[in-house]
């Protein structure tokens, strides 16, 4: 009976161990701690680290066919309260805890990385934008009222 209860300990500890470290990011939307997160089948993926002096990195790689191209923007991630939001597998916004983040896109029409609150923060989805911080979202009421995709003024 112990040996039965063990095993299924060990299975149960595996899978939740599997669904943390190998979850499908966009079957997540946000990312909020360190990790390697899957963004599709053929490869593509978030990887977040903490480094030993207490920074971040991240570091998105996305892969088509034999096809490989990769974005990791210097000091995105300086809070506490950073998250990462998967809209896409090829658009990825990342809030850096403090008072800023960052689009990384990897589509015909946008590629690499589109610092914000500049003019990418008019065009973020609902979830993100709800997400932000309210002091940051103060900043920007017209982008708030306009919603997300919506034209707005700087």
């Amino acid at each position: 009976m112990k040996i039965m209860k063990m095993i299924g300990f060990l299975i149960i500890s595996a899978l939740l161990a599997t669904n943390e470290v190998g979850a499908t990011a966009v079957e997540r939307d946000f990312i909020r701690k360190p990790g390697h997160y899957s963004l599709d089948a053929q490869g593509s993926a978030v990887t977040i680290t903490q480094e030993p002096a207490g920074s971040w990195t991240l570091k998105v790689t996305w892969r088509s066919g034999d096809a490989t191209s990769s974005v990791a923007p210097e000091d995105c991630i300086r809070g506490e309260g950073w998250f990462v939001f998967v809209e896409t597998p090829s658009r990825i916004w990342v809030f850096n805890g403090i008072d800023e983040g960052v689009l990384l896109s990897n589509s015909e029409k946008e590629s690499g990385a589109k610092w914000f609150p500049r003019a990418a923060l008019g065009n973020c989805p609902q979830k993100f934008w709800d997400a932000l911080p309210q002091e940051i979202r103060a900043k920007y009421p017209k982008v708030e009222r306009a919603g997300a995709g919506a034209p707005h003024g700087d």
